[in-house]
């Protein structure tokens, strides 16, 4: 923690403060989650409104924020007709917020990984000029080696691939000024990277570390297939260098197959008793070949659908029930 951050009752000066919270399956945790977020912005702000999006929940999460939206006027919540995933949950809590967002928005989950005891330092940093606040997670041994290793070089390679600098660990537990906010808001496309976009717009930033919490009940629903295509929607969301490394590959492919050729015939003529008749070499060039035709036609498809869903902008999520006037 930096030396000057001091944070006391005292010398604070408290602001306003909007809190979204994208849940999914997490009732088990919610009143929990609730109480600790609350104890800690009462103390450190001059006021607060609890966001909570519902992306389609299977269990009982949608009963239960009915029940603490109806218990506390600054607790309120939308719910999805179905599932619609993280990042449009994120997009459509700062639609609803875009009137009534107070100084700053705070995005965090409602597992408790993402500790509420972090915001005290989030809003010292946001006084002190940052426009972003966002927090790196510190990788438990806990965490399986596959997804430490994959998580670390995804970062790595969106940076590389991007031009936009990502660093290892960044999570969407963050603190966004209404400057950025009103950025993110003139961003219209489907496929919503919201890390990549607050990096790549571009307002001060400045990062915490954290150590995940546990959660009090449930399991996570991120599973390896939402990580893998969050990854896929982000690199092609602000990169087309896999289109370009496609044609690299084929033109490297051309000119080695051009030279082969060339050896081909030149063995032909001038020592045909080496060159040895067989199916193995024509197979092997065959089945290489087509596969590095199916792996471009894929990259290019993946671009082409991604278009496809621009083109006929239908709504990145559905509303199906509010508690927000």
């Amino acid at each position: 923690m930096d030396p000057e951050y001091i944070y006391s009752s005292s010398a604070k000066q408290k602001a306003k403060i909007s809190v979204l919270v994208p849940c999914h399956n997490e009732g088990l945790n919610i009143k929990c989650f609730l109480n600790r977020l609350r104890s800690v912005l009462v103390a450190c702000t001059e006021g607060y409104t609890i966001l909570f999006i519902d992306d389609g929940s299977t269990d009982d999460t949608l009963s239960v924020l009915r029940e603490v939206s109806l218990a506390d006027t600054n607790v309120q919540y939308i719910s999805f007709s179905r599932n619609f995933g993280h990042q449009s949950a994120l997009r459509a809590g700062l639609d609803c917020l875009m009137n009534n967002m107070g100084d700053g928005v705070i995005m965090m989950d409602a597992d408790l990984e993402h500790p509420p005891e972090l915001i005290p330092e989030m809003l010292a940093w946001r006084r002190k000029g940052y426009d972003v606040v966002y927090t790196l997670r510190r990788e438990s041994e806990e965490l399986g080696t596959l997804k430490r290793f994959s998580s670390k070089y995804f970062y790595r390679l969106f940076s590389l691939l991007s031009g936009v600098h990502l660093e290892p660990g960044t999570a969407d537990f963050r603190l966004i000024s209404r400057a950025v906010v009103d950025a993110l808001n003139s961003y219209s496309e489907r496929d919503f990277f919201l890390r990549g976009i607050i990096a790549d717009i571009g307002f001060a930033g400045k990062s915490i570390n954290y150590t995940p919490g546990r959660r009090t009940g449930g399991v996570s629903s991120y599973s390896w297939r939402r990580m893998t295509g969050l990854a896929f929607a982000g690199i092609t969301s602000f990169s087309i260098m896999p289109l370009r490394l496609s044609a690299l590959i084929g033109i490297i492919i051309s000119i080695c197959c051009f030279i082969y050729g060339v050896y081909a015939v030149m063995m032909r003529i001038f020592s045909p008793e080496h060159v040895i008749t067989g199916w193995a070499s024509l197979l092997l060039g065959v089945y290489f070949l087509g596969g590095v035709q199916l792996l471009m036609i894929g990259i290019v498809g993946e671009y082409v659908g991604r278009v496809l869903f621009e083109v006929k902008k239908r709504p990145g999520y559905i509303v199906r029930e509010s508690s927000l006037s």
